[in-house]
């Protein structure tokens, strides 16, 4: 079995069973689930270039609205599989809500001994769109809508491309953190979200 058809398994597997300050674009008393080992990032997120401008404009406020985490001015929607942990956003903000490319980092309470988690991809208004997060054993890759995995295309191949360009996202994100990271000086970030892309790019291969 090819690499991508494993992760077109993983894809429809993830939809059956089942990172906040702003850059520039491109935790709990139980335990939470088992994670994928991944570098720790040295600081939840890092300050805004001066070159990026606060976005102003609160979420509406409305206790239904899934766009409760990060900063005021930049909330965005949990992913439901993260039940717990604190989470930042790792890119630029529009109207009170992340958007565009970036990294939404899962940190842990460090009494716990867990390495975070990220997902890496596109937000549209405060909501996941596309992109991949790294899970137990692997990523779940793919389009989102209500904080999941949208359910897989019919198409084979319609849904091969679905997680190509999940992962061609990904990997513009994580890279976009890596330059951001390394204009502020901050190489150990840098690198390790270098590596990051470099690791979502081989998926594809």
């Amino acid at each position: 079995m090819t690499r991508l058809s494993l992760l077109a398994f993983m894809g429809f597997a993830a939809c059956n069973t089942d990172v906040g300050k702003h850059v520039t674009p491109p935790p709990a008393s139980t335990p939470p689930e088992p994670v994928a080992s991944a570098p720790v990032v040295p600081r939840s997120a890092p300050p805004a270039p001066a070159s990026v401008a606060s976005a102003a404009g609160p979420p509406d406020g409305s206790a239904n609205d899934p766009r409760r985490e990060g900063q005021p001015d930049c909330r965005f929607e949990r992913p439901t599989i993260w039940s717990s942990g604190h989470l930042s956003w790792l890119g630029s903000c529009r109207e009170g809500f992340a958007q565009d490319r970036g990294v939404i980092v899962r940190e842990f309470e460090k009494d716990l001994g867990l390495q975070p988690q990220r997902f890496y991809g596109s937000v549209r208004n405060g909501y996941l769109s596309v992109g991949v997060l790294e899970a137990t054993g692997g990523y779940k890759a793919g389009t989102w809508t209500h904080g999941d995995l949208a359910p897989p295309l019919a198409d084979d191949m319609a849904q091969r491309n679905v997680l190509i360009n999940a992962f061609d996202v990904a990997a513009a994100a994580a890279n976009a953190a890596s330059k951001s990271f390394a204009k502020e000086g901050d190489a150990k970030s840098s690198r390790l979200y270098a590596e990051k892309a470099k690791q979502l790019r081989e998926q594809m291969d």
